[in-house]
């Protein structure tokens, strides 16, 4: 295959799964304020698109091509998921929680549902860059680099121990707050 010309998307995991996150607050926001209307909720969720989708594909080509391009694949990745929320499974998900809607003041907010809508977005973002041609997904280096954050805080963590005497509690409530700070910890 010839990758001359070719311009390399890679996709920003950690903003993604925020982006997932964001959607299923603001459909537990508008279940709130008790907006029991589907075209209420995803009319609003659609307004917030571009917002919902900026960021979720980078490249380091900085020419007028690229830049063409990537506007291209994220009208398709906001195509997808404006469909996703008409007629797809984020509809599905939005009738579901309508349905089932309880009033009280715990949030119906899963992880399996952060999950699923994680699992959507990025399945629209390797159809559109696949969808464009003269693009391609690059290697995705952010499992390598929390990785290398893992080992690096953990070699600290062992250094620190063993220097100060400092208690593995205090550490591991450090670790946990860091790591789920910077996106890290699944």
């Amino acid at each position: 295959m010839h990758d001359e010309g070719v311009v390399k998307y890679s996709i920003n995991h950690t903003r993604m799964k925020e982006r997932a996150n964001e959607i299923i607050n603001q459909i537990e926001y508008e279940l709130g304020k008790e907006g029991f209307d589907y075209t209420t909720i995803s009319n609003n969720l659609i307004l917030n698109l571009d917002q919902l989708i900026d960021d979720l594909i980078s490249t380091t080509a900085v020419d007028k091509h690229s830049a063409h391009l990537t506007h291209e694949v994220n009208h398709y990745i906001r195509e997808m998921v404006v469909y996703l929320i008409e007629t797809g499974p984020i509809r599905a998900m939005i009738e579901s929680r309508i349905d089932s809607y309880d009033k009280k003041a715990s949030s119906q907010k899963t992880s399996r549902d952060v999950a699923r809508v994680y699992e959507l977005l990025n399945n629209s973002v390797h159809l559109a860059v696949h969808k464009v041609p003269g693009t391609k997904l690059g290697s995705i280096s952010v499992f390598t680099i929390s990785g290398v954050v893992y080992w690096l805080i953990l070699s600290l963590i062992i250094i620190f121990i063993v220097r100060w005497g400092i208690s593995v509690g205090e550490y591991k409530l450090f670790i946990n707050g860091f790591m789920g700070y910077v996106g890290l910890k699944h």
